[in-house]
């Protein structure tokens, strides 16, 4: 976990404040056990098009990491992991 990240780092529109705890969970087992043991955050995604406003900066955030970057033809039908850039 990492405390007082800024919200200019995370976002594409870059706006200023800092979010004062952000978890970036590397699996879905890790976010399993994140969210079974958190009840109340806010997923980021991968930050774009994120606009966080100020009374929501002291919620728990959760940045999804390398495990949900995968992609994957599955003949007719493309499957794009959540924290993939477009």
């Amino acid at each position: 976990m990492r405390a007082s990240t800024p919200c200019k780092r995370l976002t594409s529109f870059q706006q200023g404040g800092d979010i004062d705890a952000l978890t970036i969970v590397p699996s879905l087992k890790a976010l399993d056990i994140f969210i079974t043991k958190t009840p109340r955050f806010f997923i980021l995604g991968k930050g774009s098009n994120a606009l966080i406003c100020e009374s929501a900066r002291s919620v728990p955030f959760i940045m999804l990491g390398e495990g949900f970057k995968q992609i994957s033809d599955e003949g007719d039908m493309l499957i794009v992991g959540a924290a993939v850039t477009v």
